[in-house]
């Protein structure tokens, strides 16, 4: 299942945060290397981010808080990444 702008779950959303950390926070060794050390395990693929983000599985919280505290985004850069899905799905409804 892949996930859109448009889906209103967690999990859309977490999807998203972790994108924007990453791309935040490059290199993505580096970034994967660090979240890893953040949520405590051994390694982090490549591959399981980019399942998180494409909504292929669930971002766990613990990477949710995580990313957000590796790629220090602001409590307005979250707020304005939900207003953004919110102003999307309104745009997509009135179609």
């Amino acid at each position: 299942m892949r996930l859109s702008i448009n889906d209103n779950s967690y999990e859309g959303f977490a999807a998203e945060v972790v994108r924007l950390a990453r791309i935040k926070y490059p290199p993505m060794h580096r970034f994967a290397t660090d979240l890893a050390l953040a949520v405590g395990v051994a390694h982090l693929s490549r591959q399981a981010i980019y399942d998180w983000e494409g909504g292929r599985t669930k971002v766990p919280a613990s990477v949710f808080w995580a990313a957000i505290d590796l790629a220090k985004l602001s409590p307005q850069q979250i707020m304005n990444l939900w207003l953004l899905r919110d102003r999307v799905n309104a745009s997509l409804k009135l179609k």
